[in-house]
């Protein structure tokens, strides 16, 4: 496997996209898909199991919301929280919460300090969490909820996994900025 540095993914997305012609919301299908297809072979039998997945209002939550899709269709017991207002999330990422929702997936907002206290309540039920809040993009430290949200995240007992890197991290540096 080759790594790759967050601005080389970026480039080399922004090539696929440009150049190749394949739209970046097959990239956020594909994406989606592979983080399913891991989570069945580590945590199988799935039916049996919670799968909670905490989304951000870009790219990684869009990727996020495709994981809920797959496996609310593989008969999961998915819980979705949006970690933003469904108005904030944009492009493709807006186009899988839309599909999302049309299929009877709940997606619970998390955008204020009330809402937080409901995430605090459920996520210890989680046999699995996902992690799909923010991706290689962010480089700043956390703050607020999202700052909450990954505390929360770290609490619990559950599996974790995270689409591309845990929230949080530098993707460059695996350091945690702040």
């Amino acid at each position: 496997m080759k790594v790759v540095t967050s601005q080389e993914m970026k480039r080399l997305d922004e090539l696929t996209i440009k150049t190749i012609g394949i739209p970046s919301i097959v990239l956020m299908e594909n994406a989606g898909i592979k983080v399913v297809e891991v989570i069945e072979k580590e945590y199988s039998p799935l039916p049996e199991k919670s799968v909670y997945i905490l989304c951000g209002p870009g790219s990684n939550g869009g990727d996020g919301m495709v994981v809920a899709r797959h496996l609310f269709n593989r008969r999961v017991r998915v819980k979705v929280f949006l970690l933003a207002k469904k108005n904030r999330v944009k492009g493709d990422a807006a186009t899988n919460l839309s599909i999302a929702e049309k299929l009877g997936i709940e997606v619970k907002e998390i955008n204020s300090a009330q809402n937080l206290k409901l995430l605090r309540q459920e996520l210890p039920h989680a046999d699995i969490i996902v992690d799909a809040l923010l991706g290689t993009g962010s480089t700043l430290p956390l703050r607020g909820l999202m700052r909450e949200a990954v505390g929360l995240i770290n609490q619990c007992s559950s599996y974790t996994m995270a689409v591309d890197l845990p929230t949080g991290l530098h993707a460059d540096t695996g350091e945690v900025p702040g």
